[in-house]
């Protein structure tokens, strides 16, 4: 059985070795002349190169390289929402620091974010300390997630049906990474749905 390590390095050279070729398949396709088959064409051709991106990225979330470093929570998730032009609301809460993988958690955080935005437009996160634990919760105004696929969303390229949908965008890696990116911090990531609307994300991981 491979392991975890050579999966990655499969996983990366597959997604590595498939950009060329795309990209030398766009550049025909554009040449296309007739405007409804070109465009059908090149935003299939986008799709596949956006799965192949969120694919290395996927690979890049399960290769642990980068060194923890100590970060106030706050401040972390406030430069967070100004690099993300403000998607979120933030609620603050009393500072404390913990010790993560700044990059890879900016990483996990903005995905389960993004699909927040994408599915539910009104974001609210929330942190906390608990006991050994930091705290964060993302909760949107969305649809929701039927309950019998709280788990399966976090299998790579799982897409719910219906309302949170491809129609909406996304390629299914998302909460795949972020929960990698969690899991490899001692912390995980579970989804439920707010009883008032929504679906409601908690994030956890050790001090």
């Amino acid at each position: 059985m491979r392991t975890v390590a050579d999966k990655t390095r499969i996983m990366a050279a597959l997604g590595h070795d498939l950009r060329s070729p795309l990209t030398a398949l766009r550049v025909h396709a554009e040449m296309v002349d007739e405007e409804e088959t070109r465009d059908a064409l090149v935003k299939s051709i986008e799709e596949m190169q956006d799965m192949v991106e969120r694919t290395l990225a996927f690979a890049r979330g399960m290769a642990i390289s980068e060194p923890p470093e100590t970060i106030e929570l706050g401040q972390f998730l406030t430069e967070l929402k100004r690099d993300m032009l403000n998607a979120f609301r933030l609620e603050t809460d009393t500072p404390f620091e913990i010790k993560l993988r700044p990059q890879s958690m900016r990483r996990a955080l903005r995905n389960v974010i993004e699909n927040a935005v994408r599915y539910g437009d009104d974001v609210e996160v929330t942190y906390s300390r608990e006991s050994d634990k930091a705290l964060i919760w993302v909760r949107d105004h969305g649809p929701g997630i039927p309950d019998t696929q709280l788990e399966e969303v976090f299998e790579p390229f799982y897409r719910v049906e219906a309302s949170r949908s491809r129609e909406t965008g996304g390629t299914g890696l998302g909460l795949s990474i972020a929960r990698t990116i969690l899991r490899s911090h001692g912390g995980d990531i579970t989804l439920q749905n707010h009883p008032d609307g929504g679906l409601l994300v908690r994030l956890d991981f050790p001090f």
